[in-house]
């Protein structure tokens, strides 16, 4: 068998189509199904009730599990249908007319998370008067098709195609020349069906040109290529592309020109993956000083319109390989870093063409401003469209406040949080900081994990972190789980709410905890304790006193009774106990004094 992949949804269901053959080796065509986690093939239904000369394909695929495509039935039409991963029954979507003989043409090409689907179908009206090839949408839980304003390119009648779709219900698409000339161009619809044409980078002498899009954000930014020429009309190649969301205007993605030209001086690139921060990905290929093909790179245009190599991130091995690797395309991106391309892996004088996926982290700057929980791996909270993962420094530099959740484990290379406050929730997960977290003096960062004291299992931040702002546990109270040192020169703030687990802040350290600055306690929610109530804030695997003191001003407690601190550099723990009386404490100056007088003797 043979197969094709076209699409696949955050779980890994991927779609496509593959060659069908009977018991007797006998090729029925090609049907479209789709594949789950064990990578057995789930077939699809057809609109074919002949059991031959099959052509099913399934070209889409949302989180939902809608998946949509084509089917053939095998008696002059071809239908837009789409399925479920749960129903595997085509639904046929309507056309925009049928044919004399009562025959339709369409294809559905894409679906979003709401479950809106793009594509294009022959209008036909009267039966069989032919009104060219349109971009459609079909609405959500909706068979009818809405038709998109028609682009014509030259004299003859429209052939456009609806190829892509946002969860703004942008349709993205071509409009092509039906008149014999040589003309491609890119369209974005809107959801009100209004049609954008998009900018080419130039034209030829005949005034002819070609663009095509690969991919499109929920801004409506797009990315591809378009066809270059010079002033006299001399071909120079295709050129990876970014389209404005919110106008018609095109950017060519530079690229380094040490990788060359061919023999007539043209080189090619394709952008073919773009997040929702405008982060693009695609491939670039190289040229020899004699202009022969030399391969291709992996390449990111970054949102400012920086390039970058991919292979200048250093990439590595999966653990425990001994390998290079020289990547040759990225294909697609995600939100959080993950880009999945192609490349060359050399081990042990061994070379071998693999697909691969991997997270990358440019470092940058957290640049969303707005209130409320956002997660830490999202594109366009970063400037760069990536988190800091495997390379660079994320920073956050505004003085505001900002709530992050971690929603899976992640590496990342360093944290700077320089003023403001930052909240972050790890949740179950592991977050590691390979050169650890620096909070700035005008900083205050509060960080929590979860934890499960019957299974004693939950998220930790991993690396040392230097504290010269303040810091917090958890949502107060909360955990800090650290895999790693603290150096503290400035304030670690501790609110005290009750003596049970989880209503006292904590913080457990694995290393070394190097106690310089303030440490404060903070009694919340009426809290009042009482005589022998002990609380270990917290855990350390050592101790070194580096001018550390307490300040109790915001946890003042009743007369007579005090805070008892002494254990604390061995224990981590502080008490509450009664003052002793005053003949005690001068019972115990006299003792003490005739222990040193023996001594001196």
């Amino acid at each position: 068998q043979s197969f094709l992949l076209f699409d696949m949804n955050e779980f890994a269901i991927v779609v496509g189509n593959y060659n069908a053959y009977d018991s007797g080796g006998n090729d029925l065509g090609t049907r479209a199904g789709y594949w789950g986690a064990n990578s057995n093939v789930i077939e699809l239904g057809s609109t074919n009730t002949t059991a031959t000369n099959f052509l099913d394909i399934a070209l889409g695929i949302n989180n939902a599990g809608v998946i949509v495509g084509l089917s053939d039935d095998n008696a002059g039409s071809r239908f837009a249908v789409k399925w479920t991963t749960q129903n595997t029954t085509p639904v046929v979507l309507d056309s925009l007319g049928v044919d004399v003989d009562r025959t339709s043409y369409s294809t559905a090409r894409a679906v979003n998370e709401l479950g809106t689907i793009a594509g294009s179908s022959n209008k036909i009206i009267n039966g069989g008067d032919y009104q060219g090839h349109l971009a459609v949408r079909w609405d959500a839980g909706q068979t009818s098709a809405t038709e998109l304003s028609a682009v014509v390119l030259g004299a003859g009648p429209a052939y456009n195609e609806g190829l892509l779709i946002n969860n703004l219900n942008q349709v993205a698409g071509l409009a092509y020349a039906t008149d014999g000339t040589q003309k491609q161009q890119v369209v974005r619809w809107a959801a009100n069906g209004s049609a954008t044409l998009m900018d080419n980078l130039s034209v030829n002498n005949n005034g002819d040109f070609r663009s095509a899009v690969v991919a499109m954000n929920d801004r409506g930014t797009m990315v591809g290529n378009s066809d270059k020429y010079d002033g006299s009309g001399i071909f120079l190649g295709s050129r990876a592309v970014r389209w404005s969301a919110t106008s018609s205007a095109i950017e060519e993605l530079q690229h380094s020109p040490s990788y060359g030209t061919d023999s007539l001086g043209r080189t090619f690139s394709v952008a073919t993956g773009i997040n929702q921060a405008n982060l693009a990905v695609g491939f670039i290929n190289k040229y020899d000083a004699n202009g022969d093909w030399n391969g291709s790179a992996g390449a990111l245009w970054l949102p400012n319109g920086l390039f970058l190599d991919a292979n200048w991130l250093n990439p590595i091995p999966v653990e425990g390989g001994t390998g290079t690797w020289d990547i040759q395309r990225l294909d697609r991106i995600a939100a959080n870093g993950w880009i999945g391309g192609y490349g060359i892996y050399t081990e042990n004088g061994q070379e071998f063409a693999r697909a691969f996926v991997t997270q990358i982290g440019l470092g940058g700057i957290w640049v969303n401003p707005a209130l409320g929980l956002r997660s830490w791996g999202d594109g366009d909270n970063w400037e760069t469209g990536t988190p800091a993962l495997a390379q660079g420094l994320a920073r956050f530099t505004d003085p505001g406040n900002h709530d992050i959740s971690v929603d899976q484990d992640t590496t990342t290379n360093s944290v700077e949080v320089e003023q403001g406050q930052l909240r972050m929730f790890l949740n179950r997960n592991r977050f590691v900081s390979r050169e650890g977290l620096i909070i700035g003096i005008q900083a205050r960062v509060s960080m929590g994990t979860e934890y499960d004291p019957q299974t004693q299992t939950g998220g930790q931040f991993v690396g040392d972190i230097s504290n010269l702002g303040l810091l917090s546990a958890g949502a107060s109270p909360g955990l800090l789980s650290v895999d790693g040192n603290l150096f503290n020169e400035g304030e670690l703030l501790f609110e005290i709410a009750g003596t049970d687990f989880g209503e006292f802040d904590q913080i457990w350290l694995s290393g070394h905890f190097l106690a310089g600055g303030q440490i404060s306690i903070a009694l919340t929610d009426m809290y009042v304790p009482t005589i022998g109530d002990a609380f270990e804030l917290m855990r350390f695997g050592s101790f070194e006193d580096q001018g550390f003191h307490f300040d109790f001003s915001a946890a003042t407690l009743p007369d007579g009774w005090r805070w008892n601190t002494s254990g604390f550099a061995a224990t981590g723990t502080i008490s509450v106990s009664a003052i002793p009386e005053p003949a005690t404490a001068l019972g115990w100056i006299f003792i003490s004094l005739g222990v040193a007088l023996r001594r001196r003797r």
